[in-house]
C-alpha cells in the first residue's frame, strides 16, 4: 500500500513538473507565455497597384471578397478607388469632395457594410452610405445620407443590425468612448462602453484608474467575432457579437535598445481566421534631420477566430497597412514614401 501510495505520489509531481517546465497556450494568454512560430514571408512589388495614381493612401479594405477599395486623403476630389479583387483593375471612383449635400468634407475611417461602405463626415456630422455596384455605374454617385447627429462621430466600428457602435470626438480631445448611433434615426441612442469596458482591470490583469471608456481603441468585427484593442493596445481581447468574451491575449514584450513597448493594432477578420498587425520590433533610421524615426511594423500574428495562435509573418520590410487576401492566400502590403509602394506576398497557415 504504501508503495503504491509513493508510486502515485511519484506519478502526479512528474506531471506537475513536466506542466510547469512545458509553455501551455490557455483561454487567457500572453504571446510570452507560447511558442513563438516565427515565419519570415518575402514580398514582391505589384505592379498594377503601383501605377495607380495614389498620393496617401489611408485605408485599404475589402468588400464581399469582391473588391478592394483604396481611400487616398490626399485626393482633391474623388479619391475612393474600387478595384476588383482578382486583378486589381480600377473599376471606379467615388467620394466627390465638398461642402454640399452629399459631398464629403473629408475622408474618415471607411467600415464594410453589405454590398457598399459607411463613412462617417465629422464636420457635417452625418454618416454616408456608399453602394459599390451604384458608385462603379454612376460616376457621378452620391451617398445615402444619415444624421445629422448631435456629436462628433470620428469613425464607425462595429455593425449590429441597423445600429453602429463609433468613437467619440471633440475638435481637440482624444477618443471618448463608443457610442451606439442608430441609422434611421441617425442619432446617437445611448452610449455601449459598457459591452466591452466593464472588467478591463480583471480581466487584463492591468492596473488603472483611466475611465474604462476610454480605454477602447481597435475595434474590428467578423461575422461572428469581435475582437478589440485596448489602450495601451498590448492587450487584445476577442468578444462573440452578444460581447460575451471568449478569449484575452496579453503581447509580447521586448525592450531592447531603440525598441518599443509592443501592441496590436489593426485586425481583420477572414471566415476562419484572425489577422493582427503586432509591432514586435520598432524599426528606427535616421531620417534627413539626422534624428531616429519609426517607420512602421514589420509582423503579422495569426490566429483562429477564437484566438488560439497559429504563427506569426514576418516580412522583409516594414509597412504601414496590409490587407489579407483570403482566396488567394496573399498579403498585400502598403509603405509610404517608398518607390513600390505595394507589395505581395504569398502566405500559409
Amino acid at each position: 500500500m504504501m508503495k503504491s501510495k509513493l508510486l502515485l505520489a511519484a506519478i502526479v509531481m512528474t506531471v506537475i513538473t513536466s506542466c510547469t517546465n512545458k509553455k501551455v497556450l490557455t483561454k487567457n494568454y500572453a504571446l510570452n507565455d507560447v511558442e513563438i512560430k516565427l515565419v519570415e514571408i518575402k514580398s514582391i512589388p505589384n505592379k498594377t497597384l503601383n501605377d495607380i495614381d495614389i498620393t496617401r493612401l489611408y485605408q485599404m479594405k475589402l468588400i464581399n471578397s469582391k473588391y478592394l477599395i483604396l481611400v487616398d486623403r490626399a485626393a482633391t476630389d474623388r479619391g475612393i478607388q474600387i478595384l476588383d479583387i482578382e486583378n486589381f483593375t480600377v473599376l471606379g471612383q467615388t467620394g466627390i469632395k465638398g461642402e454640399g449635400p452629399q459631398e464629403i468634407s473629408n475622408y474618415s475611417e471607411l467600415i464594410p457594410f453589405n454590398d457598399g461602405f459607411l463613412m462617417t463626415d465629422y464636420a457635417k456630422k452625418v454618416i454616408y452610405y456608399y453602394d459599390v455596384k451604384e458608385a462603379i455605374a454612376d460616376s457621378n454617385y452620391l451617398p445615402v445620407t444619415y444624421g445629422p447627429l448631435k456629436t462628433f462621430l470620428s469613425s464607425l466600428r462595429i455593425t449590429e443590425g441597423d445600429q453602429y457602435i463609433g468613437t467619440q470626438l471633440g475638435m481637440s480631445e482624444t477618443v471618448q468612448g463608443a457610442l451606439e448611433v442608430n441609422l434611421v434615426k441617425g442619432d446617437i441612442t445611448k452610449e455601449r462602453c459598457d459591452i466591452f469596458t466593464p472588467h478591463y482591470n480583471e480581466i487584463s490583469g492591468i492596473q488603472t484608474s483611466m475611465d474604462p471608456s476610454k480605454l477602447l481603441c481597435y475595434v474590428e468585427k467578423g461575422d461572428d467575432r469581435i475582437s478589440v484593442a485596448y489602450t495601451p493596445y498590448d492587450f487584445l481581447a476577442i468578444y462573440n457579437t452578444n460581447g460575451e468574451l471568449i478569449r484575452t491575449i496579453k503581447g509580447e514584450k521586448t525592450l531592447k535598445k531603440r525598441e518599443t513597448h509592443c501592441y496590436f493594432r489593426h485586425a481583420q477578420f477572414t471566415p476562419n481566421d484572425l489577422f493582427v498587425d503586432h509591432q514586435t520590433a520598432a524599426i528606427y533610421k535616421k531620417n534627413k534631420m539626422g534624428k531616429m524615426q519609426y517607420e512602421g511594423y514589420n509582423t503579422i500574428l495569426c490566429f483562429d477566430k477564437n484566438g488560439a495562435y497559429h504563427k506569426t509573418l514576418k516580412t522583409d520590410h516594414a509597412f504601414d497597412q496590409y490587407v489579407v487576401l483570403p482566396n488567394k492566400k496573399e498579403i498585400i502590403l502598403y509603405r509610404a514614401n517608398s518607390d513600390n509602394p505595394f507589395t505581395t506576398t504569398e502566405f500559409s497557415l
